[in-house]
């Protein structure tokens, strides 16, 4: 028969009624279902908690995206001045150098 083909959560008279039904409504669930644990269900082990301050810190040391394009940028300029410097500093030692012999 039909109903054996359609099982019996859906008979004819229960899905006349499934849109009306509260029965299978989420407001009882407050919005939460239970697959997930919310933050305040959910003790943290005290090693995990320390784990991902290490990591935060580790990171905190490193850059990452637009901040590596500007440190690359920081550290061409600063190499052209410190050989600009390098230069300078020479050409002063050569002088010196020439003007006491």
């Amino acid at each position: 028969s039909l109903e054996s083909l359609e099982g019996p959560h859906l008979r004819s008279e229960e899905t006349n009624n499934f849109s009306t039904n509260n029965e299978f409504t989420t407001e009882k669930y407050d919005g939460h279902d239970g697959a997930f644990p919310l933050p305040n269900d959910v003790s943290i082990p005290k090693t995990r908690q320390l784990r991902w301050e290490r990591e935060a810190l580790v990171k905190s040391k490193f850059a990452t995206g637009d901040e590596v394009f500007e440190l690359r940028s920081t550290i061409s300029e600063l190499r052209k001045e410190l050989i600009e410097v390098r230069e300078q500093v020479e050409n002063d030692a050569f002088v010196t150098t020439t003007t006491t012999s």
